[in-house]
C-alpha cells in the first residue's frame, strides 16, 4: 500500500529503505526526507502554514493530556501510525466493501475514494466521497495534505502498471478530536470485481453489496448459499422466524435438512419446515439461469466461478 503519511511532504517520494522521514521541528506534524526538501517547502509556503500547524499539535497534545494525562505522547504516536488506521479499516464491518464498491461503479472517472473517519469506534459509519479527476487534477489545494494527495493521484494513475480494472485509490481522512489529523494513501487491488454482473451496479447499492459479501464471507466461500427461514415448527416453536443457511441432508435422518442458524447451532428440520429466503445475485454466472435459484431440495451445489 502506498501511504503519503510516509513521503515526503515537499517531493512526495518515501524515505531509502532503512531511513526515515525527518519531521519538522516546528510544526511537529510535516516530515521530510531531506534538509534540502524542507528548505524548499518552506520558501514554497510550508512557513505559512507551520504556525497554524503547530497551534493544532499542541491543542492535540493538550486535549489527551485531559482525558489520558501521563500518556498523551503515547496515545498521539499510536493514531499518528498508519498501520493503526490500515488495520482499522480492514477491521471495519462492510467498509472495504463499500469502498471497492463504489470505486469499481466510478473506475472510468479515475477517481479517489476519500473516506473519512470521524472516530475509531468499529461502529463508526464513515463518509465516503467520489472525487473524480476532473475535481482532483485541478482542485484548489486546501493545505499539505491536498498538495500530497493529488501528487499520489498523478503518480498511481500515470504508473504504466496502471489498469482501471486492476487497482483504486483509497484516501483515509481521519479528523476527531483528540486524534492528530491524519490523511493516508492506499493504492488497493480489486478483487474479484470482474466476476460481478453489470446489474450489480444499478440494482444494488453500496451498503447492500457489502452487506451481501460480509454474509458470504461468513458462510465460508464467496459462492451463493441456499438461505432459509424456519416455519410451522411446533415442537420447537421458539426457533420459527430465524433465519439460516441450509448445510444439506441430516447424515443422522435423511427426510430431514441440516440448517445451519446465525450464531451457529444446527438444526435438522423436515423441508415443510423451512422456506427459503432470496438474498441478492451477484456473480455472473449467477445470472446463467433464472431457474437455478428456485430449484427443488434435491439439488446439488457445485459452482464454478466463471474465468475471464
Amino acid at each position: 500500500m502506498d501511504l503519503d503519511w510516509l513521503s515526503c511532504a515537499h517531493c512526495q517520494k518515501n524515505p531509502p529503505l532503512g531511513t526515515k522521514l525527518r519531521t519538522c521541528s516546528g510544526c511537529m506534524s510535516t516530515k521530510f526526507c531531506t534538509v534540502a526538501c524542507q528548505r524548499a517547502a518552506w520558501t514554497a509556503g510550508h512557513k505559512l502554514v507551520c504556525e497554524s500547524l503547530r497551534d493544532v499539535h499542541a491543542r492535540a497534545v493538550a486535549q489527551f493530556e485531559s482525558i489520558a494525562p501521563g500518556s498523551a505522547k503515547q496515545a498521539m504516536k499510536e493514531r499518528a501510525d498508519p498501520a493503526y488506521w490500515v488495520d482499522w479499516y480492514e477491521r471495519s464491518p462492510g467498509l472495504k466493501f463499500k469502498a471497492m464498491f463504489i470505486a469499481w461503479k466510478h473506475r472510468a472517472e479515475y477517481p479517489i475514494i476519500r473516506v473519512a473517519i470521524h472516530s475509531d469506534r468499529l461502529d463508526e459509519v464513515p463518509e465516503i466521497v467520489v472525487v473524480p479527476k476532473t475535481e482532483w487534477s485541478t482542485g484548489v489545494v486546501r493545505d499539505n495534505s491536498d498538495t500530497a494527495m493529488n501528487a499520489k493521484a498523478h503518480a498511481h494513475f500515470g504508473n504504466q502498471n496502471f489498469g482501471v480494472d486492476k487497482t483504486y485509490l483509497v484516501r483515509l481522512v481521519v479528523t476527531f478530536p483528540n486524534s492528530p489529523k491524519l490523511g493516508l494513501a492506499m493504492g488497493t487491488k480489486f478483487h474479484m470485481m470482474t466476476h460481478i454482473h453489470s446489474s450489480v451496479l444499478t440494482d444494488l447499492t453500496a451498503d447492500e453489496f457489502a452487506a451481501e459479501m460480509i454474509r458470504r464471507r461468513e458462510d465460508g466461500d464467496g459462492h451463493p448459499t441456499v438461505y432459509v427461514r424456519l416455519t410451522g415448527l411446533r415442537g420447537a416453536a421458539h426457533l420459527n422466524g430465524q433465519e439460516g443457511v441450509r448445510l444439506g441432508r441430516d447424515p443422522n435422518d435423511p427426510e430431514r435438512m441440516t440448517i445451519r442458524l446465525d450464531g451457529g447451532r444446527e438444526v435438522g428440520v423436515l423441508s415443510k419446515n423451512y422456506e427459503k429466503v432470496h438474498r441478492p445475485k451477484l456473480l455472473k454466472y449467477e445470472f446463467r439461469s433464472l431457474l437455478e435459484s428456485e430449484s427443488d431440495d434435491d439439488d446439488e451445489f457445485g459452482y464454478e466461478t466463471e474465468s475471464e
